[in-house]
């Protein structure tokens, strides 16, 4: 958990963003660790500042330029979970098209995957790709987030839906994810195998 001084920052966008969005970084800040799975884009705590501006410019519903700005500093200021002295263990499982989908253009990409590469070094940060040739998962995956506790009864997962987030926690659906996450790092390359992936693709950009 992060130090006192730091609990509660979200608040501050409490005029600006929705709920959801305050709640989420409130879940990622009191997770021991976080396992994610995305099949379409970069997770949010590992977006470049210019790769968030695009996705959230490139949403369906349109948005204030107000509102995307507040919404990419959240997004900014969630990242330094990642950063605090004792971080949660964050654990990326993505899918080969969450790497070459484009939002923004070919610099924001290759910069995007640059930092994604660089990020993949630190001691608290997992990222394994599952390559097109893979074993299909997806067909029954939703983008989600399973946060680890400080104890297991208190595991939560996030999951993202076209208009909104849930968050869940009964033991059966929990089992249900703990096992899709299996079959996603079942399916991934290991960590050293992603990160040469990642740098082939950046160097089709």
């Amino acid at each position: 958990m992060a130090d006192d001084h730091t609990k509660g920052w979200w608040t501050a966008f409490r005029d600006e963003l929705s709920a959801s969005a305050l709640d989420l970084a409130e879940f990622e800040h009191h997770a021991v660790s976080l396992r994610t799975v995305e099949l379409l884009i970069v997770p949010g705590l590992l977006q470049t500042e210019e790769y968030a501006h695009a996705v959230f410019s490139g949403a369906i519903t349109e948005r204030p330029t107000v509102e995307i700005d507040a919404a990419v500093r959240h997004r900014m200021r969630r990242q330094q979970i990642l950063a605090r002295p004792e971080p949660p263990e964050l654990e990326v499982l993505l899918h080969e098209s969450a790497l070459r989908i484009r939002y923004g253009d070919r610099r924001v990409m290759r910069e995007q995957l640059a930092s994604l590469a660089a990020v993949s070094h630190r001691e608290n940060v997992t990222i394994r790709v599952a390559p097109f040739t893979a074993p299909t998962v997806t067909s029954s995956v939703q983008p989600f987030t399973y946060a680890g506790g400080p104890v297991p009864q208190l595991d939560t997962v996030q999951v993202n839906n076209a208009f909104d987030v849930a968050f869940l926690d009964a033991i059966a659906q929990l089992e249900t994810y703990r096992a899709l996450v299996k079959a996603m790092r079942d399916a991934a390359l290991d960590s050293s195998h992603s990160r040469s992936l990642i740098h082939a693709i950046a160097k089709e950009m």
